[in-house]
């Protein structure tokens, strides 16, 4: 894996997404050192492996779920401890994009008997994940949310959703394309918002899908971001902090049966 770090440690250091690609020159030598006899280490709910580390880094090579939850357990951890100066805004996991696909196919079956499951309910209420809970209510507390979603067999998507604006906002590297996936998002979000605030606030609310946005996210920087998402998981897991946390990390009640192998970012 040492001969594949090629990319400027520098790279990013003065551009205005600086946050998304810069390593420094430390945490650089650092990931290469690491790489040459790579050490498995715990960060969140998978294991930081040579493996891993060179699916991340390498542009060809396809991505598995475990990589992407790893990042989205880091960005809940980085915001429950206050180390990014974010307001109102929720990191789910993968399982929770995969539960919410398999409930939209049950939803469509029967819309009139439909009853939300109580999964949703508990994501919508801010008891799941199950490790790094934050007990926020959708749309009260957090203003938005943040999902990685597997499209079309062979990718992945991120969607930013909004509850206040009710949009459904598509970040896809692979252009502007309209994914069926999203629809599931856009009609199952604004009926767990629905539930859990007649429950708090005891009036009726709307349930009209929220509007879906394509947005292309510019690709000519991923390379740089790949390397930051891998230095940023080994600094995790050398995190004295984070490790304390991590060894009492509670895997969810609900899992998807697959790991998936997706290329894309």
């Amino acid at each position: 894996m040492a001969k594949e770090l090629t990319v400027s440690s520098n790279a990013g250091q003065d551009e205005s997404d600086r946050l998304l690609v810069y390593v420094r020159d430390e945490t650089f030598d650092e990931l290469q050192q690491w790489s040459q006899f790579p050490e498995d280490l715990q960060v969140g709910p998978y294991m930081l492996t040579g493996e891993l580390s060179k699916r991340v880094v390498g542009p060809a090579i396809w991505l598995q779920n475990k990589e992407i939850d790893s990042m989205m357990y880091l960005f809940r951890e980085m915001t429950s401890l206050k180390r990014w100066n974010v307001e109102k805004v929720g990191f789910m996991s993968y399982n929770f994009s995969v539960q919410i696909k398999s409930e939209y196919a049950v939803f469509r079956s029967n819309r009139k008997q439909y009853q939300l499951n109580d999964i949703l309910m508990a994501s919508g209420k801010g008891e799941l994940p199950s490790h790094g809970r934050t007990d926020l209510v959708w749309d009260t507390d957090v203003g938005c949310i943040y999902v990685p979603v597997s499209v079309s067999g062979n990718h992945w998507i991120s969607l930013c959703i909004n509850f206040v604006d009710r949009t459904v906002e598509v970040f896809d590297c692979a252009g502007m394309k309209k994914y069926r996936e999203v629809e599931a998002f856009s009609v199952m979000v604004p009926c767990i918002v629905k539930e859990i605030q007649t429950i708090s606030k005891k009036k009726q609310l709307t349930v009209a899908p929220y509007t879906i946005r394509l947005s292309l996210v510019d690709d000519d920087n991923i390379d740089e971001a790949r390397y930051k998402v891998a230095t940023d998981l080994l600094k995790a897991a050398k995190d004295e902090v984070l490790i304390e946390r991590m060894s009492k990390y509670v895997a969810p009640e609900f899992t998807p049966s697959e790991v998936l192998d997706i290329y894309g970012f």
